[in-house]
């Protein structure tokens, strides 16, 4: 007889810990993935030697470039500022067509007035990129900087692009406690 764990039973007198945990986590991701749906601010779970190290947030940045039909050209767009602070700790791009493009995010503190340089990225020299590719996906390596501050103001370059009509530039970035 299998005994079924519901999320409404659970207090902290009979809450799941170690492999039970795992087990409603994996589920509940099945249940999301058959289902097509995405979750952008997930708590992970990792398991350390001992058990559950505990749940790691991680929340997504994303900027969102429309050509309305249109080649988007070169330049600043999808200005933003960070809703919380943290740590990048990965991206994604994702494009309409397959494209040769390059792109940039730049970051100022708050107060500081709109990124309008280079000199205020937060990549460095080697810009995101994609090479007639749809899609592509990564960690920061070499970037100037990987933290973000509450209420930076942030903005993405698009320093080149010989396709696209859509994109998506998405930071995974671990929240801070």
């Amino acid at each position: 007889m299998t005994t079924e764990k519901k999320i409404s039973d659970l207090n902290a007198a009979n809450s799941p810990t170690g492999s039970d945990l795992i087990e409603i986590v994996q589920n509940i991701s099945g249940v999301l993935t058959s289902r097509k749906i995405a979750i952008t601010n997930f708590m992970s779970l990792f398991v350390g030697p001992t058990g559950p190290a505990g749940p790691v947030a991680y929340k997504s940045i994303v900027f969102y470039v429309d050509g309305s039909g249109s080649l988007i050209a070169p330049g600043t767009y999808a200005l933003g500022k960070a809703g919380f602070a943290g740590t990048v700790v990965g991206y994604d791009i994702v494009t309409d067509l397959s494209t040769s493009a390059t792109f940039d995010v730049w970051r100022t503190a708050n107060t500081g007035g709109l990124p309008s340089s280079s000199s205020n990225s937060i990549i460095g020299s080697t810009l995101l990129a994609l090479s007639s590719a749809l899609e592509g996906t990564g960690t920061p390596s070499g970037w100037t900087s990987i933290a973000i501050a509450e209420a930076d103001n942030l903005l993405l370059n698009v320093a080149t692009n010989s396709a696209a009509k859509r994109i998506q530039v998405t930071l995974k970035v671990q929240a801070s406690a």
